[in-house]
């Protein structure tokens, strides 16, 4: 292992370790066939290694991830979920970077051809009322 790679795997948690190895192999930098469901086999030991370095933001950002691949597999039920709950642990922490993930994620279902899909719809709804609360609210 080289010298700065090192370093760095010192400066990074395993949580944070775990997630960037999920996330790498979700963005197809692995076999893309079996790259979604790696990502998923994955969830348990990412989650106890989140509680243990107690790490609130990959909490946060990591239904995203399981979202994405439970979309590359075709279970778009599950999808939402986790996105749904990616949204909320998100707007807890008051990110508006990823609050705009999560709107983002829903035109990538939209363009994949399941923007008829009830789950897609309620979920699009949901973020539409939450966004026009939120502009209610500063007036």
């Amino acid at each position: 292992m080289a010298q700065d790679e090192q370093v760095t795997r010192e400066k990074l948690s395993q949580a944070e370790i775990l997630v960037a190895k999920s996330h790498t192999t979700l963005q197809g930098r692995d076999n893309p066939l079996v790259a979604p469901q790696k990502t998923l086999d994955m969830k348990e030991e990412i989650s106890a290694q989140i509680d243990i370095d107690q790490d609130i933001r990959l909490l946060a950002w990591i239904p995203l991830d399981w979202a994405r691949a439970n979309l590359l597999l075709g279970d778009v039920e599950r999808s939402i979920a986790d996105a749904r709950d990616f949204y909320t642990r998100v707007t807890a922490m008051k990110s508006l970077h990823a609050v705009s993930r999560a709107y983002s994620f829903v035109q990538d279902l939209e363009a994949a051809g399941f923007g008829n899909v009830q789950a897609v719809r309620d979920f699009k709804h949901e973020l539409t009322e939450a966004q026009q609360d939120k502009r209610t609210e500063k007036k």
